[in-house]
């Protein structure tokens, strides 16, 4: 999802710093060397936001995809089950990692939408998943499984992505053709 800020003339994008140069120009890019300026940066760009998500005319862009990353605590006996949209013809990937407690292990289990284990449950520090391109759309059921555990919490990392590629590329090809004029 990006948006375009009137205001700054900028587009401001949500993704990964080291692609800030590519995708944003470099303003963005910039964006670590301002120092004392980082909160006026800050405060420009959800003022953007705002104006943005309020007009009456905004009209929703297709999805380039979906990244996230989030450190979570597991108790222990307990499982944690988390479901994510992906498109028809994205890329899947999903990695978890224990990072502390216990014996270093939880279970880990990926849920096709079409209700298949395709990475079953297994008792690891860590795992990951890759699919180039799902067939179907639909939730996918990514699951944390601390039940084997008695007494030990897990405080756990989990990172998803999904992007359509054909949508990523056509999309850089936009920006560096506005960039160009």
């Amino acid at each position: 999802m990006f948006l375009r800020c009137p205001l700054a003339q900028l587009v401001c994008v949500l993704a990964p710093r080291s692609e800030w140069r590519v995708l944003c120009g470099e303003a963005a890019a910039n964006f670590n060397k301002m120092g004392t300026n980082r909160l006026l940066a800050t405060v420009l760009l959800f003022t953007c936001v705002a104006i943005e998500i309020s007009a009456d005319s905004y009209v929703s862009e297709p999805s380039l995809g979906v990244s996230f990353e989030f450190k979570l605590h597991v108790d222990a006996g307990k499982e944690e089950c988390f479901y994510q949209n992906v498109e028809p013809g994205a890329s899947v990937y999903v990695a978890y990692q224990v990072l502390r407690g216990g014996d270093g292990q939880a279970g880990f289990a990926v849920r096709h939408p079409n209700g298949n284990h395709v990475l079953p449950y297994q008792w690891r520090p860590s795992a990951e998943y890759e699919e180039a391109a799902s067939t179907t759309g639909g939730f996918y059921e990514l699951c944390i499984d601390n039940s084997m555990s008695h007494f030990a919490a897990k405080l756990v990392s989990l990172y998803f992505n999904s992007f359509k590629r054909d949508k990523w590329e056509s999309y850089v090809q936009e920006l560096e053709a506005l960039g160009s004029q």
